[in-house]
């Protein structure tokens, strides 16, 4: 991600990969620590932050249904700027499937962030194991 990389040879060359594509990598580092960071928020909320547990399990959860109330307020817009029978309904619609996939983001969010865990440590062995050049 860097401007300059090591060559082949351990000479340091301008990173031939094209600036959209190191954004992409970052993304994809960011997105893998998504659930490690929010399980550990949890956790640290239950075990000492201040304010208290149900606070920040209170905050949490109304980030995690953030996206939803989005997803929402874009449907109930668009029915109503389009005059389309059903256009709420489909608004609501999405709102209970898109909250329901959060529900679901929030009971599986261990096994995401144990899959997550597993996958940046066995890249980070892999990146190791590497053999240097000769």
């Amino acid at each position: 991600m860097l401007s300059r990389v090591p060559d082949e040879f351990g000479h340091w060359v301008p990173n031939p990969i094209s600036a959209i594509s190191r954004w992409k990598i970052f993304d994809n580092l960011r997105r893998s620590l998504v659930e490690p960071f929010v399980f550990i928020l949890f956790l640290a909320s239950w075990l000492g932050l201040p304010g208290g547990p149900l606070y920040w399990t209170i905050v949490l959860c109304a980030i995690l249904i953030f996206p939803p109330l989005v997803v929402l307020g874009f449907g109930l817009g668009a029915a109503f700027a389009s005059d389309q029978k059903g256009g709420v309904y489909d608004a609501f619609a999405g709102f209970w499937k898109a909250l329901l996939v959060a529900f679901l983001n929030l009971i599986f969010l261990p096994h995401q962030t144990l899959l997550s865990l597993d996958a940046i440590v066995r890249s980070l062995v892999r990146r190791s194991s590497q053999k240097a050049p000769a």
